[in-house]
């Protein structure tokens, strides 16, 4: 691959950005002198930042993966490099039957995401479908707060003594798993750190046995309230948990004071609160408790 600068690089095909540092490190075997930066191998269709010390390249040179200088050792994982080197995007996609179009989403999914079950790349951005969503979905998860939080969706982290290295890449994977869970409409899904892996890589497909459901994913990870605003109109719509009461409060001002609003019975349909602005305010603020 060329040497560029990272916002150079290229979608289509791999390429390295340097990171030359002030300082020198010296091998422990021969003690040639290499500077202590590193390059990073990137491949934007796999979705791989590998970096790789110059002490490293210098060992790869003379045939070892492992390395060792005064200042950093480790290991070159080859599986990953060669991923890096020549991956098309689809290394981890494991394909399931009744996926029509092999793209990672089954047939019966692709309406509700938009997308066509007889066309892999419906965006024609050179990403198929159910890679794209997934590695979307997985920045989704990245994203949210660790530990219980009755506001908004959190996750929660379940780690085991013990690891497991991925079946494509080689990567050392914790043997436990995160459980998301959304407190408004009280839907949680969990996932094992291996099928995350397969997320952050673009297959909701760890195997033909464990796959991530994106449909319940999807409404877990989707904002509890969804507010439309129209003129002189404002309509909350929430997923309403089975055996859960809902109750809408609004005022002028965030510190109050709340008016009472209607009360709603969950019953695992959407539930709609719409407010017509009878009330003349020039802005209004809404909460809803749940219990």
């Amino acid at each position: 691959p060329n040497v560029l600068k990272p916002e150079e690089g290229p979608k289509d095909c791999p390429f390295v950005v340097a990171h030359m540092l002030r300082g020198l490190e010296a091998c422990d075997v021969c003690g040639a002198i290499v500077n202590m930066g590193w390059i990073e191998v990137i491949n934007r269709k796999e979705n791989i930042n590998l970096e790789i010390r110059y002490i490293g390249l210098h060992y790869m040179r003379h045939g070892s993966f492992s390395y060792g200088g005064d200042l950093h050792g480790g290991r070159v994982n080859p599986c990953l490099l060669d991923l890096a080197l020549r991956g098309d995007g689809t290394s981890h996609l494991v394909i399931l039957p009744k996926d029509k179009d092999a793209d990672g989403l089954l047939d019966n999914e692709e309406a509700h995401f938009g997308t066509r079950p007889d066309v892999p790349d419906s965006d024609g951005d050179g990403i198929l479908d159910g890679v794209e969503l997934a590695r979307k979905m997985h920045g989704q998860i990245e994203a949210l707060p660790a530990g219980e939080n009755p506001a908004k969706t959190y996750v929660i982290h379940y780690e085991m003594d013990c690891y497991l290295p991925c079946p494509v890449c080689g990567e050392e994977l914790n043997c436990g798993n995160i459980e998301i869970t959304n407190p408004l409409t009280d839907l949680s899904i969990a996932i094992s750190y291996m099928n995350l892996h397969f997320m952050e890589m673009g297959s909701f497909a760890a195997s033909a046995e464990e796959r991530v459901d994106p449909l319940l994913l999807e409404s877990v990870l989707r904002p509890g309230v969804v507010v439309t605003a129209m003129e002189n109109q404002m309509t909350l719509t929430w997923k309403g948990a089975v055996g859960k009461k809902y109750q809408v409060f609004t005022a002028a001002d965030p510190s109050g004071p709340w008016a009472e609003g209607p009360i709603f019975d969950g019953d695992g349909t959407e539930l709609v609160y719409t407010d017509d602005g009878t009330s003349g305010a020039s802005s209004r603020f809404y909460k809803i408790l749940t219990w």
